[in-house]
């Protein structure tokens, strides 16, 4: 019976939900094509609670599934043929918990509370031509979130909804290997 109590009182605080934001927002442009990656390397901050590196991986490799995992850009070398290197670097953010969160566990979720992480995950993609900087891109992820006992049913969805930063991921690295 005690630990159906603490289970309670362990939803009732954390009951709410959160949503996020891309910027700058990915525009599928029609003018462009897709180009031949050759090789890509990746940097990844460090582990998250929303996703792993072994899911930032796989989904990379699925998408530049013909190009070759490098550890670094390559050098510049003068050739007829356009080799292109894309050169990614992951960003997590680790705001942790803020008053909002402190305050919403001692009333036991009876007092709404919200709040915002900027730049929650930052995305920069480095495309180069040739072992020169061609073209750069950076995107943000922002979190917002809400607590309160009413969003308890929004809780629930929240936690087996899809994985929206890594979406985001996949939605800004295919859009990256267009120009």
């Amino acid at each position: 019976m005690k630990f159906k109590g603490y289970f309670f009182i362990l939803i009732l605080v954390v009951s709410g939900c959160t949503t996020y934001q891309l910027e700058p927002v990915v525009k599928q442009a029609t003018h462009e094509s897709p180009i031949k990656i050759h090789s890509y390397s990746i940097s990844i901050s460090e582990n998250t609670k929303v996703w792993t590196r072994n899911d930032i991986l796989e989904k990379t490799k699925e998408s530049l599934n013909t190009s070759v995992r490098l550890d670094s850009v390559p050098v510049h070398t003068a050739q007829a043929k356009s080799n292109y290197h894309l050169d990614i670097d992951i960003k997590y953010w680790h705001g942790g918990a803020g008053g909002d969160s402190f305050i919403s566990a001692l009333s036991l979720g009876l007092i709404p509370t919200w709040g915002e992480n900027k730049d929650l995950f930052i995305y920069k993609f480095d495309l180069y031509k040739n072992g020169e900087l061609h073209h750069s891109n950076t995107y943000s992820v922002n979190e917002k979130h809400y607590s309160h006992i009413l969003l308890l049913p929004f809780t629930i969805i929240d936690l087996v909804s899809p994985n929206k930063p890594l979406e985001y991921y996949v939605e800004t690295l295919h859009a990256n290997k267009n120009i």
